[in-house]
């Protein structure tokens, strides 16, 4: 080897070396990333029998994002944070059903956010247990890392935290939350829905609600527009008879919608595991998955201090 190719080749070494050092180095999460894969992971295990409505798996989901509350000082918005309601199966039989609900409150008076997820999935299917790792404890998890952000770091409007049960049946847990807060649905002025938001082969992650309150976009602008996340955001799915299927009714800020609250609704489209027993811990993209909670809680943000626009955005619509 001469000395330039020598010298060229120490150079290389260098580089490469810099280049592993540079990705080797700790990110900076706002969250702790490693309670929230922790979070996703035991949501989605067998130990819970795939969380259906109604069983054993059910309730020791409730009772453990229950816990992770207390833990980490949310206020209960109801007696002991449970909102037991009757959930209806397509056969006509009723189920117990409940809602988790934690509550930060603001520094100010004034709108009230409320960022949700369901917990709830499909159980066990012909000795199968589908145990929904994204859909949809991965945005049970992201909610409540993002909770647990706020419990630090006070918001400027209150915030309520809402795991919502029976999802997969209909939606009922939403809408009776929803139903039961008419007396405060002026306060309740917008909707932050997380349902599948830990997977994506192009790194794309959607807000979906801006056709319906376009006065949005202006605020999320600088999200959308950020690669800090390396997290590609984009509006859509949203638009009636539009070229992207429209998911304005496919989860529980549909409730949110009947009732005249606006909404954003964050997901990724759907895999190939989707409503499978194959949808486990093991296929999140956790990498992805982080990313998409720091950009969801930099959401929250921007939408907390927005709040009061919104709400007289909302009125100037009616």
């Amino acid at each position: 080897m001469n000395m330039r190719t020598q010298g060229t080749a120490f150079l290389l070494l260098a580089l490469i070396l810099g280049t592993i050092g540079a990705c080797a180095q700790p990110r900076e999460w706002r969250i702790d990333s490693a309670q929230t894969l922790q979070d996703l992971k035991l949501l989605a295990s067998d130990s819970l029998q795939g969380r259906a409505t109604g069983t054993e798996g059910g309730k020791m989901a409730r009772m453990y994002v229950k816990n992770r509350m207390v833990a980490m000082g949310l206020t209960a918005y109801v007696p002991d944070y449970f909102q037991n309601f009757k959930a209806i199966t397509p056969e006509g039989d009723s189920l117990a059903a409940t809602n988790v609900i934690g509550f930060v409150p603001g520094t100010s008076k004034g709108p009230a956010l409320v960022i949700s997820a369901h917990y709830d999935h499909l159980g066990i299917h012909e000795g199968e247990i589908f145990n929904g790792a994204d859909d949809n404890a991965s945005g049970v998890a992201a909610m409540l890392a993002i909770a647990e952000y706020y419990t630090r770091n006070q918001p400027e409007h209150s915030i309520l935290f809402v795991a919502f049960d029976a999802e997969e049946m209909g939606l009922q847990g939403a809408r009776y939350f929803v139903k039961s807060l008419v007396a405060e649905a002026d306060s309740l002025v917008f909707n932050l829905n997380l349902d599948m938001v830990s997977r994506s082969y192009e790194r794309r992650l959607y807000a979906s609600g801006t056709y319906h309150s376009p006065y949005l976009k202006p605020w999320l602008e600088s999200v959308k527009d950020s690669t800090q996340w390396g997290v590609e955001l984009r509006f859509g799915h949203d638009r009636p008879r539009g070229h992207l299927e429209d998911w304005t009714f496919s989860s529980d800020h549909a409730a949110f919608h009947h009732a005249g609250i606006p909404f954003l609704y964050m997901g990724v489209e759907d895999h190939n595991d989707y409503h499978k027993a194959t949808d486990v811990f093991w296929t999140i993209d956790q990498d992805f998955y982080l990313s998409v909670v720091e950009l969801i809680l930099e959401t929250s943000l921007i939408l907390d201090e927005a709040l009061p626009d919104i709400a007289q955005m909302q009125r100037s619509e009616e």
